[in-house]
């Protein structure tokens, strides 16, 4: 089984992919997919932080709230997570391509990978690879 920081990577790779094979078709399969991304790294930093690992979304949910150390992962994941779930259980409230590019994926996925970073130890580097692939991969869906 892939790590925390593979599985990542690969929920990354696809993201950029339905941003860039006409995400504005697709807003919440990014909302979704968005934050798939972030859940692993999340898991990842509440371990960093010498907490349990989350079992599910209720125990994540809990951890991030009850750790200061995360609270910029905190602010940022938790819209992602309603907006995924949303998109996934109420399809009729998820709103334009662009505002999920623009609301979740630049303004809460990529704070939340720089917060993920100062908790990644030597992993900075693939942190940065995967930040700038989906900035990369906004800023040519919504130049189009």
């Amino acid at each position: 089984m892939a790590g925390k920081l593979e599985l990542a990577e690969e929920h990354g790779r696809a993201l950029c992919f339905l941003i860039e094979a006409g995400g504005t078709e697709h807003p919440r399969w990014i909302q979704t997919v968005a934050c798939y991304v972030a859940i692993p790294l999340v898991d990842r930093a509440i371990e960093q932080c010498g907490v349990n690992c989350p079992g599910d979304h209720r125990d994540r949910n809990g951890a991030l709230q009850r750790t200061n150390k995360l609270k910029g992962i905190h602010d940022s994941y938790a819209p992602m997570y309603r907006a995924s779930k949303a998109a996934r259980y109420y399809p009729t409230s998820s709103g334009s391509s662009e505002d999920a590019i623009r609301q979740l994926v630049r303004g809460r996925l990529i704070p939340l990978l720089k917060s993920a970073k100062k908790h990644s130890g030597e992993e900075e580097k693939r942190i940065d690879a995967l930040m700038s692939s989906i900035i990369a991969a906004c800023k040519s869906a919504l130049e189009s």
